[in-house]
């Protein structure tokens, strides 16, 4: 029996095979997300840490932060940028603004040393201060805790005609932080393996989605902001 999915997520369909006495009946394996409990159990993780990360921390850490940008450079204190989510939906997704207003800013991915960053800008990105409004995303149901990094949508159409398995990635929430994050494939895209080591690690983050691994990639975060990430652009 050939079986060939007809889906978008083309490429990373898995049979398994159950018996009813003697006969072999075959059915598409289920991912730990399809399951309801799972969904709920992750939905009010993200509603109850969304929460307490805005009255504990954003509510005084938000207009520090903006009068930082405001007083760096002209322009607005939020960037906001279309990108892909859940289904290849697409929303917009919010950050601190790091750059210098420009036109290219959402269809010009960041480089090493870009120019287009500012002072506060920097520190921001080295710190990832910059996706704290991503908590309100999370609040607006856009987007997880935890989850895969939300591409550029530039980037969505050129890797997912290249790359097996790439539009897995869109089967879950896009996340604040993830997997791939903490195992450090962030920063600047040099070269197609770069995207192909983060969506491998998506990949295996969808697969084998639990609790307990979304506490512990929140954990490896709290820890990279503090100490700095060497990856960060």
């Amino acid at each position: 029996v050939a079986y060939i999915p007809d889906s978008i997520y083309n490429g990373i369909t898995e049979l398994k095979v159950v018996y009813i006495d003697t006969l072999p009946i075959f059915e598409v394996k289920r991912f730990p997300l399809d399951l309801k409990f799972n969904q709920i159990t992750k939905k009010i993780f993200d509603f109850i840490f969304a929460i307490l990360v805005c009255i504990f921390i954003l509510s005084w850490l938000f207009p520090i932060i903006a009068l930082l940008i405001y007083f760096d450079s002209k322009g607005a204190i939020l960037f906001i940028q279309k990108r892909n989510g859940l289904n290849g939906n697409e929303f917009g997704c919010y950050k601190f603004r790091t750059m210098v207003q420009s036109d290219d800013n959402s269809i010009k991915a960041t480089e090493r040393n870009d120019p287009r960053v500012t002072r506060v800008g920097k520190f921001l990105r080295k710190t990832s201060l910059d996706e704290l409004p991503q908590f309100f995303n999370v609040l607006k149901g856009d987007m997880s805790i935890v989850g895969p990094r939300p591409h550029m949508i530039s980037q969505d159409q050129y890797y997912r005609d290249i790359i097996i398995r790439y539009n897995i990635r869109h089967y879950v929430k896009p996340g604040i932080t993830g997997l791939s994050q903490v195992k450090g494939y962030r920063g600047a895209i040099d070269s197609d393996d770069d995207m192909e080591k983060r969506i491998r690690t998506d990949v295996y983050y969808v697969r084998n989605w639990s609790f307990l691994l979304d506490i512990q990639i929140v954990y490896l975060t709290i820890l990279l902001v503090i100490k700095g990430d060497e990856n960060a652009i």
